[in-house]
């Protein structure tokens, strides 16, 4: 057996007699209901909107794996580190851009400065420089 709330306009199933006429109107009473007689109002419900909602949610999260995935395959290989040497007429811009293609050029050169130790972007021709792989 189940209490649940019962007030008296709900007439429907009432255990209780109605208040007789002309009395104050009473707050909510109690009644017993049988194990039989309870609905389940908690059950969830989804209505088009929701199952839509629902749907692009898991669709949209699928799609973001996958394409993390694929961005993963298609990654290209680089080596840990390599050595080039400066040659006449270049700058660190161009070496960036040649040795680093996939990163952008303001990284690139920041990325090869910070792994020789350079204050500056002046290179001479002859000097090596560590290039490191992009992560």
């Amino acid at each position: 057996m189940t209490v649940q709330a019962w007030s008296p306009d709900h007439q429907a199933g009432a255990m209780f007699a109605p208040a007789p006429e002309g009395s104050a109107p009473q707050g909510p009473a109690l009644r017993v209901v049988r194990d039989d007689e309870v609905h389940l109002a908690s059950r969830l419900r989804l209505t088009a909107r929701g199952r839509l909602a629902c749907t692009l949610l898991a669709f949209g999260l699928m799609s973001l794996v996958v394409l993390m995935m694929w961005a993963r395959l298609t990654a290209p290989v680089l080596p840990a580190t390599h050595a080039v040497t400066v040659e006449s007429g270049q700058t660190l811009s161009q070496i960036a851009a040649q040795e680093l293609p996939m990163v952008p050029l303001e990284a690139a050169v920041v990325r090869i400065q910070l792994a020789n130790g350079l204050n500056s972007s002046a290179v001479v021709t002859g000097q090596a420089l560590v290039i490191p792989g992009s992560d």
